[in-house]
């Protein structure tokens, strides 16, 4: 730690787990004086050490931060063993690593720096404010990025959980409400001989009661948890067959998917 430049985060000393950690590495004493104040006013705790990896690296694994701002006076050096080993470690992934350099060859920096793993390169000098700004930035972008990370981890858990607890049909349906994929036992629910429902409409498989409630799960939000409901289904021969419905909705790379699992109901005492 640089002679001088304080460890606390701003709260007495005390790190609270309530407040995001910011962890700046520079040589510049001067630096961390200007900006901590800055960013403990934006709600962050603030803690500086020396412009070494080691140093660097060792106050990351103590500290915690969820962004790190680097400040080197010649670029391509002691920043890329940190940004080599956090980019190497998973538990690191959703750190913000913002690189402050002197504005010397831009263009080339930038690629380095973005290259080696870095969210943004900020070139001095520089309006405090402004970098201010640019770091919260950075790490609004990491915090949303985890957000959808588990909105995403969550939709996955109850598509594995419908698929565990299968009883009945399970249909894969995209975001314009047609049928992708079906599995289980689709025949039992929707009539044998089976018209394959594969490439359907959704609202097709459904009694005219129904289809508000396919819509209303289709269109939830990930975040909403799954809908569960009754649904009239119509066969191929025209009759119809009560079937308790759960759906799942989740973010995938081919767009928006609705999971629905189908199981027979039968209405109590019957």
């Amino acid at each position: 730690m640089l002679a001088g430049m304080p460890e606390s985060t701003g709260t007495g000393g005390r790190i609270t787990s309530e407040k995001t950690r910011v962890l700046i590495a520079t040589a510049d004493t001067v630096l961390c004086f200007a900006l901590r104040p800055l960013l403990e006013a934006e709600g962050y705790a603030v803690s500086c050490v020396g412009a070494d990896a080691e140093a660097a690296l060792g106050r990351i694994a103590s500290f915690g931060p969820r962004l790190i701002l680097v400040d080197v006076a010649e670029p391509g050096g002691w920043e890329q063993d940190i940004l080599g080993q956090l980019r190497a470690d998973q538990a690191y992934a959703l750190v913000a690593v913002v690189i402050l350099a002197a504005a010397t060859n831009p263009r080339l920096v930038t690629r380095q720096a973005l290259g080696s793993g870095a969210d943004d390169v900020i070139f001095k000098p520089c309006d405090r404010d402004l970098l201010v700004t640019r770091l919260v930035t950075a790490l609004r972008a990491k915090e949303a990025l985890a957000q959808a990370l588990a909105r995403a981890s969550r939709a996955e858990a109850g598509v594995q959980a419908l698929l565990t607890s299968l009883e009945g049909a399970l249909l894969v349906v995209d975001a314009d409400g047609r049928v992708l994929e079906a599995y289980g036992d689709v025949a039992t629910l929707l009539g044998s001989p089976l018209g394959d429902p594969q490439g359907s409409a959704l609202a097709d498989l459904l009694a005219p009661d129904s289809v508000a409630l396919a819509r209303q799960a289709q269109s939830q939000q990930v975040t909403d948890g799954p809908y569960q409901g009754l649904v009239t289904l119509v066969r191929p021969d025209g009759s119809r067959v009560d079937a308790q419905a759960r759906c799942t909705v989740a973010e995938t790379p081919a767009g928006r998917r609705a999971y629905i699992s189908l199981s027979p109901w039968q209405p109590a005492g019957a």
